[in-house]
């Protein structure tokens, strides 16, 4: 144990007194129990304390040695946390640095207690002083006069204790054998430099196919692993990516999506009977970023994922592979962001779907297949990324990263099965009846980084680049008025909060969230000491005063891309309004909002207030004097999409454009129209920049490198 150094000191910290044989605190309001894991971490605190503890400080002397994901080390931290009643953001026992670790900051007062007399201690004494006179007349007349034989009494203890003993030792083997019969055992099915995604695997063959990618500039391509081998075949190659891929119920052909810029090919690859690829035919073009490809019942067509138009929700489609005709399977409303994720019941009868509402919903849909009725309809309190039917077709498995979640379609009722000591991003597939395949989670998935602006001609080696000494998921960044001072979004302890960081200084927590939320599109005004941005759909400021948070909007106005007005004493935002977006405007003096104009995704103003720039559904980025004025002008016609960014600085117009998962950047000289554009970001999800106060660099969100394995999953509670 960790704590067995500390023999008999007794240890105060803040205010609470240590008991480590008992494993419990206690203070003025009474006695706190403490798991022995939240109290070895406890000891090793104090032991390092005045340093800071790195995680893999924690896994090497806490969890000696043994392989825990992040997140399982965080939930030990946060117990200890509420047992000593501390806050993460006014830390008065544990203190969270970023690339740092964890530091104990509380006083520690240490005690001798006297030393418990042994054996030899007694021994001493024993020669110095007399032995003192003992009686035991009493005790065995008592037991004479109660009419018990001499040795009666030891008999019995002797015989309750054989007793106990065997009853312990059964209900243990009882115990553990249950517990072993539980037991969740998570086995590595691959571990290739980069990251493994979207594993099927074809009970005929007993293959396993999947994606996987070297680098985050890397491409994804697919590969083979064997029935009862390590081998592992390369399948395709060259400049696109290729996911997403289905085994046909008969194990000899295989679709998946080949994506190259913003054409997507669904393709088809035939074996043989020693697993070697025959052919390989082009069946369907499309444009989609939804990696979701899987066969009929019959393996007579394949459906995939796609919108009937921009303004459409995604829904599931249907091409049959012999006439290539096209059918329409899923109708979700237009509020709907649709059906990214689907999967065929084992016997085919059923069609179950991820169905993605507005304000972050997702409804689990069963469909009826034979009668076309929707035979289930529930709601998740999450986006899982997808999800995958039980082998016996009586369950639907998908997972939230700490927790392995199903739903029971019988009693339609939902359960988790806890996941210890590992993170999981997917459920891919089912592998047989208690087991699953899982795509392993990492943490830092996002970071940000300052990079000089790729159309100045100032050399890289002149400019102040900020470095940023931290790990973990960060984003949505924006500059405030100092030169190398910045805020973003970082996550702490498993939680986003927002934090403000300036070159050679800690990381400054501005937010204390007790749970999780979405914190997206920071802004932080130049003449305010106040921050906007989006938390779970809902606009709000954050003063850097007082760190008092004001909700603006309410969540259920699904309110989208806020900006500052020049002045800073208002706020636009779009809000959806019968299926298009309409622009607000928020006055923050006199708390009212006001509808400016329909089919408006967003406003902004330039740094003096001049103009004001209006970009529609269409992408068309107009300019106006005002927004009362009559004449406007088109300034460019620019991507609407979510991922990407523009600005006005000077006399500039700077947007990022996609093409496919590659970005472009892009830049107008507003007075003459003159255009630039330079290749910018390569096979990300994202491009989301803001530009520096001088206009010389820019802050950067970018996709992190991936680390991802594939595993198997072997539990007998997964056995429906």
């Amino acid at each position: 144990m960790v704590f067995d150094w500390l023999g008999n000191e007794k240890i105060t910290v803040g205010e609470f007194v240590i008991d480590f044989k008992k494993t419990r605190l206690s203070n003025q309001n009474g006695i706190i129990k403490l798991e022995p894991l939240v109290m070895e971490l406890l000891c090793y605190l104090i032991a390092r304390k005045g340093e800071y503890v790195s995680q893999r400080d924690l896994l090497e002397n806490v969890w000696s040695g043994r392989i825990v994901s992040d997140n399982a080390i965080r939930r030990v931290v946060k117990k200890l946390r509420d047992a000593l009643g501390d806050d993460v953001k006014a830390a008065r026992y544990i203190k969270t640095v970023p690339n740092k670790g964890y530091l104990l900051i509380a006083n520690i007062n240490i005690e001798q207690n006297p030393v418990v007399p042994t054996s030899n201690t007694y021994q001493n004494q024993a020669e110095t002083q007399p032995a003192p006179k003992i009686s035991t007349t009493i005790e065995l007349n008592t037991y004479h006069d109660k009419g018990i034989p001499k040795y009666s009494l030891s008999k019995l203890i002797v015989f309750f204790f054989t007793i106990l003993t065997l009853s312990i030792l059964l209900f243990s083997a009882y115990f553990w054998s249950e517990r072993s019969n539980r037991t969740m055992n998570i086995e590595l099915l691959t571990s290739m430099p980069g990251e493994e995604l979207g594993a099927d695997y074809n009970e005929k063959n007993g293959a396993i196919i999947f994606s996987h990618r070297k680098s985050i500039n890397g491409y994804y391509d697919i590969y083979l692993k064997m029935p009862n081998s390590q081998t592992i075949k390369k399948l395709t190659s060259g400049t696109a990516n290729n996911n997403a891929a289905k085994w046909a119920n008969s194990g000899k052909r295989l679709a998946y999506q080949r994506q190259k810029g913003e054409e997507v090919e669904l393709m088809i690859l035939d074996f043989d009977d020693n697993m070697k690829v025959t052919s390989s035919q082009s069946v369907y073009k499309y444009n989609t970023l939804q990696p979701t490809v899987f066969w009929s019942p019959d393996d007579l067509a394949l459906y995939f994922v796609d919108k009937q138009s921009d303004k459409h929700p995604y829904s599931i489609f249907a091409i049959d592979i012999s006439t290539k005709d096209i059918k329409q399977i899923t109708f979700p409303d237009v509020e709907s962001l649709g059906d990214y994720a689907a999967q065929f019941s084992p016997d085919g009868k059923y069609l179950a779907a991820l169905r993605f509402r507005r304000y972050n919903r997702v409804h689990l849909m069963i469909f009826d297949m034979k009668s076309g009725k929707i035979s289930s309809n529930n709601r998740i309190n999450f986006a899982p990324i997808n999800l995958t039917w039980g082998s016996k077709g009586k369950r639907i498995y998908y997972t939230s990263s700490e927790e392995l979640q199903y739903f029971d379609v019988e009693s339609e009722k939902f359960f988790n099965i806890d996941i210890e000591n590992q993170k999981l991003r997917s459920i891919s597939d089912a592998c047989g009846v208690d087991c699953l395949i899982a795509n392993t989670d990492y943490d830092n998935k996002s970071d940000i980084r300052e990079i000089a602006n790729p159309f100045n001609k100032v050399h890289k080696s002149d400019l102040e680049i900020l470095e940023f000494p931290f790990d973990g998921d960060e984003g949505h960044p924006d500059y405030t008025n100092a030169a190398n001072d910045i805020i973003f979004r970082a996550t702490i302890d498993g939680l986003q909060q927002i934090v403000r960081y300036s070159m050679g200084e800690e990381i400054k927590l501005l937010t204390n969230f007790e749970t999780d939320h979405r914190l997206i599109d920071i802004s932080y005004h130049p003449n305010k000491s106040i921050l906007l941005g989006l938390i779970d759909q809902q606009v709000f400021t954050l003063n850097l005063i007082n760190n008092n948070i004001n909700y603006i909007t309410q969540q259920m106005e699904n309110a989208q891309r806020p900006s500052w007005t020049a002045d800073g004493k208002g706020i636009y935002y779009a809000r959806r309004e019968s299926g298009n977006s309409a622009l607000i405007h928020y006055e923050l003096a006199s708390k009212k909002s006001t509808r400016i104009m329909s089919d408006i995704l967003q406003a902004k103003e330039d740094k003096l207030g001049k103009f004001v720039y209006l970009l529609n559904s269409k992408g068309e980025l107009h300019r106006k004097v005002n927004l009362l004025a009559q004449e406007q002008e088109l300034i460019a016609i620019i991507p609407t999409d979510s991922n990407i960014s523009w600005h006005v600085y000077e006399n500039y117009l700077y947007y990022s454009s996609p093409k496919g998962k590659n970005f472009d950047l892009h830049r107008i000289h507003l007075s003459t129209g003159a255009k630039s554009v330079v290749a910018w970001q390569k096979n990300t999800y994202h491009a989301k920049f803001k530009v520096h106060p001088n206009g010389q660099k820019f802050l950067l969100m970018q996709n992190n490198l991936p680390n991802s394995d594939l595993v198997y999953i072997r539990d007998s509670r997964l056995s429906d």
